[in-house]
Order: structure tokens, then C-alpha cells, then sequence
């Protein structure tokens, strides 16, 4: 006795009941509202940009340093876009050097652009930056009493101010 009637694929397989038939369904359906799920999630990813909630060496630095006699080298973009205007580094490089227990050397480099509304593209050196950030507050082994560090920098004026690429003058800042 056969259960069901006998139902063909697409693909040109035979079915032989309607069990088979409903599995089969069941499945393609699950995996079509998946791949349905994962491109409307990468599409709302790229279309409703934020600002960007990060670590260093974004809005915020960690209060740990680098180890002592060790380094850390990288690369990094950032840009700024507002009212048709554009500007930002691309490429730029930080170094960071352990010169002492919770203490750590920084410099960074950068290679800066500007495009403002109608006018022309300038790229070019941009701004150095120097700074020296020292941990004196180490966290505790059950996280009670958090990391505190001070990382006071310098920005020296290494960038063509008329071009947009440089503020034209020593910035400091002092971040707790």
C-alpha cells in the first residue's frame, strides 16, 4: 500500500510519499527565510551607518599600556563627513613602545586628506602626534577597583594648515 500520491521535484527526483515530500519542503523553506534573514540583516548593516562604538584608537583608549620593552605597530583610517565636506588620515601609523612598568611611548604618523564642498582635494602629511600614557592605578583580581591611566599627548603642527591637512598650531590634550 502506498501512502500519499507520488510528487516530482524540480530537479526531476521522484517523491514517493507525502512525508518525503513535506521534509523536503519543510527544509528548503527553512534554509530560503535564512538566506532571506542574513541579506536583510546585511543590508540594514550597511545602510543605516552610526557612529562608531569602539575601542582605541577611536573615542577612548584602554588605560593599559603597553608591556614593559615590548611594542605595538598598526595602521588606521578615520574620516569625517559633514555637510558635503570630507576629511580624515588615510593611511596613518601608531607606535607604541613599553619604555617603562606601566608606562608606554607613543607617536603617530599620518598621511592626511581634505575635500571640501566644490573645492579641490588635498592630500598630503598630516599632524604628528607624541604622547607618553602611564598606568597608576592597576586593576584588582576581582575587578572591584578598575585600571586608571594618564595619557597626555602633543600635537605638533607638522601638517600644511593652508591645505586643511594640519591645525597650524601645538595641540595638547591630557586624558584621564
Amino acid at each position: 500500500m502506498v501512502v500519499g500520491r507520488i510528487l516530482t521535484r524540480r530537479d526531476g527526483k521522484l517523491l514517493k510519499t507525502a512525508r518525503m515530500a513535506e521534509s523536503w519542503i519543510v527544509r528548503n523553506v527553512r534554509i530560503f527565510s535564512r538566506s532571506v534573514a542574513i541579506t536583510a540583516w546585511c543590508f540594514a548593516a550597511i545602510l543605516a551607518p552610526a557612529t562608531a562604538v569602539a575601542g582605541p584608537p577611536f573615542r577612548t583608549d584602554d588605560p593599559e599600556p603597553v608591556d614593559y620593552q615590548h611594542w605595538e605597530f598598526y595602521t588606521f583610517s578615520t574620516g569625517t563627513r559633514a555637510s558635503g565636506d570630507m576629511s580624515g588620515v588615510l593611511p596613518a601609523f601608531e607606535f607604541n613602545y613599553g619604555l617603562i612598568p606601566n608606562g608606554q611611548l607613543h607617536f603617530s604618523a599620518s598621511f592626511a586628506f581634505d575635500s571640501p564642498a566644490g573645492g579641490t582635494t588635498q592630500f598630503g602629511y598630516g599632524d604628528t602626534e607624541v604622547g607618553f600614557k602611564y598606568r597608576f592605578i592597576d586593576e584588582e583580581k576581582d575587578g572591584m577597583r578598575p585600571q586608571v591611566a594618564v595619557f597626555p599627548l602633543v600635537e605638533l603642527p607638522t601638517g600644511n594648515e593652508n591645505k586643511g591637512l594640519g591645525a597650524g598650531h601645538v595641540r595638547a590634550f591630557v586624558p584621564v
